[in-house]
């Protein structure tokens, strides 16, 4: 199991609940409010970026570039090993 602080945690269970996968964008306008309640900054996104992109070096997530409002962003997507992770978190809560 991958070790991670709070906001890692949270960011996951997000990216877990958008199973085509989640860009920052999607995350500020869906869970504003859940974001700011785990210290994350709401306005940029390079912060909500920099949380995602922290589970990808774990292997937790996988990055794809897709379309979003004629942007090319970055959208993550769970993996397996990033599913069981989450699960032995709420296991420990």
């Amino acid at each position: 199991m991958e070790k991670m602080t709070q906001k890692q945690i949270f960011a996951l269970g997000l990216v877990a609940i958008e199973e085509k996968g989640i860009n920052a964008y999607v995350a500020i306008e869906k869970y504003a409010t859940q974001l700011k309640n785990n210290n994350i900054d709401t306005q940029k996104i390079n912060s909500i970026n920099a949380t995602f992109a922290s589970l990808a070096s774990k292997g937790l997530v996988n990055k794809e570039k897709r379309v979003y409002k004629d942007k090319l962003v970055t959208y993550y997507v769970i993996t397996e090993k990033g599913l069981a992770n989450l699960n032995k978190e709420e296991e420990n809560a």
